[in-house]
Parts: C-alpha cells; structure tokens; sequence
C-alpha cells in the first residue's frame, strides 16, 4: 500500500460568515490521495464578484476538510 491508498479521518468544517465562526459539521474517512483532490477541487471553485471584489476568492476558504491526529 503506497502512501496515497493510505485512510484519513477527516472532519469537514463550514465557515458563517454572519457569525464568523466554523461549524464542524460531519466526518469522513477516505484515501490520503482523494483528500487531496477535494482540496484542489475546493481551490478551483472560484467565486465571481456581484459588485466589486469577491468576499471570498474560493470555495476553500469556507470549506475545511482537517485531518484528525
């Protein structure tokens, strides 16, 4: 088993930005190498600004998947 097929335990976090706090709001295991393709996916998703600057560049700024120790 190389280092990609290797399990994580994660927990998914969301941002409020109303209360500027972050809410755990599952689990989830899954292989090291697909945490790090959801991460990538969570950077490419960009967000268009609705007048001037877009509060948030991507979806990873309000979407943590943090691994457990």
């Amino acid at each position: 088993m190389d280092e990609g097929d290797l399990m994580v335990e994660v927990v998914v976090k969301i941002f409020c930005p109303e209360c500027g706090a972050w809410f755990k709001i599952d689990r989830a295991t899954l292989p090291g190498e697909d945490l790090e393709r959801l991460r990538a996916l969570l950077r490419e998703v960009k967000f268009k600004p609705l007048f001037g600057s877009p509060v948030f560049k991507d979806l990873s700024e309000l979407v943590r998947l943090e691994e457990e120790k």
